[in-house]
């Protein structure tokens, strides 16, 4: 399974706790330290009935695909990572918005030798970019 993640996590601030009613994710967890995290690693909707103040926010773009050999001697490079962009405090306000995740490149095929493109992953009007295939 290739891991694409997004990550929300919500400090306590007013809204967490049992008044805290914000959905969306393939994981929430609540590991006791003050922070509520929503997960995606797949597209989705984070789905929240009032403004979030101060959130804090991971989105990182879908990794490169390596490239393969071109003969004996000579080895394939690694795709480049994702792009990760970090908020430590932004404001999200109240209803859905559309989670993007990107995919990983594919790896290159026998007739190519060069690795696709990741793509990026979209939240909250912040874009983090995918990572570029290995040649």
């Amino acid at each position: 399974m290739q891991l694409k993640p997004f990550a929300f996590s919500n400090a306590n601030s007013g809204i967490s706790g049992p008044t805290y009613q914000a959905t969306g994710g393939d994981y929430v967890t609540i590991p006791g330290n003050g922070f509520i995290y929503h997960t995606f690693i797949n597209p989705g909707n984070f789905v929240s009935p009032q403004v979030i103040s101060s959130a804090e926010v991971i989105v990182i773009g879908g990794g490169g695909g390596g490239a393969s050999y071109s003969g004996a001697g000579n080895a394939g490079a690694g795709g480049g990572a994702g792009g990760v962009v970090y908020h430590s405090s932004i404001e999200i306000g109240a209803g859905t918005s559309a989670i993007g995740v990107g995919t990983g490149g594919i790896h290159a095929h026998t007739t190519s030798y060069q690795g696709f493109n990741g793509e990026p992953s979209t939240a909250f009007n912040i874009t983090a970019l995918g990572g570029g295939g290995a040649g």
